[in-house]
């Protein structure tokens, strides 16, 4: 079959093609049209030698449809119900006006999922957007002031007030504690936080003010000191840098596949790894029990299924760990 270029196909041809499938006479056809019947059986004619179709034969001196014909029909009749649902939906947004969510991103979520969200959510809902705002404090003011209508922040940030707010757990960061076997902390069973009071870490991670580097302070905050992080590195020296200083570090528990097996056996035998057992740092999605509408339910309905897709599973996990 030649390649149809389908810019070059009119509204022209293809009401004319309807008119005469659906009456299955040119004369009036040519009525509805209020063209000469002469021209309508040259549409068609033409239409025909043009895409090389064969729509129409006559039988019995009557007109009738091809197979093709007959698929073609049928096929133009859902492409003009899509366009009468097009019209509708223009419609409807046109009759009301576009709402929108404003989410406060705390810089703790994958943001290019993020953005996959946001465009999968106003695809399916072209009556709202969404906008991304940095977040500027550590509690949930933002909600109540109506400033924000979402934030995706740390739990920490929701304590006591689970009468007045809804959320949808993501990830957590998880952290384990590295000890240089020459440490004298290595000597030690098991090590809490609090063991490490005044004791430089290293940390490996993009920079200071970076999402997991945050949590890590924060985990500290229970225990009323502020960690004494002296060195942020990347992850692929981490181990490196806590052996060459006879150092202790702060990673998450799934550092140890992110080493090829010839340093981590090498790495393994020079390093103690301390779990830090019920210690996590919860994210979630948060907005306030109050909004009721269906643009807040649609969203998170949205950030829900897209996160627990299989494919972007490992995005989230590997985001926090």
């Amino acid at each position: 079959m030649s390649t149809i270029n389908y810019d070059e196909i009119s509204y022209a041809e293809i009401i004319t093609f309807m008119r005469v499938a659906q009456s299955l006479n040119m004369t009036l056809a040519a009525k509805e049209l209020h063209v000469s019947q002469p021209a309508i059986s040259k549409r068609i004619s033409n239409f025909e030698n043009k895409y090389g179709l064969i729509l129409f034969v006559r039988s019995n001196n009557r007109l009738q449809l091809t197979p093709a014909g007959k698929t073609f029909y049928q096929e133009i009749l859902i492409s003009q119900k899509h366009l009468r649902n097009a019209f509708s939906k223009a419609e409807a947004v046109q009759a009301s006006p576009i709402r929108v969510l404003k989410l406060f991103y705390e810089g703790f979520f994958d943001l290019p999922l993020l953005y996959q969200i946001i465009e999968e959510f106003s695809h399916k809902n072209g009556s709202a957007n969404v906008e991304i705002y940095e977040g500027r404090n550590e509690d949930c003011s933002d909600l109540f002031n109506n400033t924000a209508d979402f934030m995706i922040c740390p739990d920490s940030y929701t304590a006591n007030l689970g009468h007045y707010i809804e959320k949808l757990s993501i990830s957590a960061f998880q952290f384990c504690i590295l000890v240089s076997g020459d440490n004298p902390l290595a000597e030690k069973e098991e090590l809490q936080l609090s063991d490490l009071l005044g004791v430089p870490l290293t940390v490996a991670h993009d920079n200071e003010d970076s999402p997991y580097v945050k949590a890590l302070k924060t985990m500290f905050m229970p225990y009323g000191f502020t960690p004494k992080i002296e060195h942020v590195v990347p992850r692929e020296t981490l181990c490196f840098e806590i052996v060459s200083k006879k150092g202790v570090g702060i990673a998450s528990p799934s550092f140890w596949k992110r080493m090829n097996s010839r340093a981590a056996a090498f790495f393994s035998d020079k390093l103690r790894v301390y779990p830090i057992k019920g210690q996590y740092y919860p994210m979630s999605l948060v907005w306030r029990k109050s909004d009721k509408d269906n643009c807040i339910r649609q969203f998170t309905d949205c950030f829900c299924e897209i996160i627990n897709r299989e494919e972007n599973k490992t995005i989230v996990h590997d985001s926090y760990n």
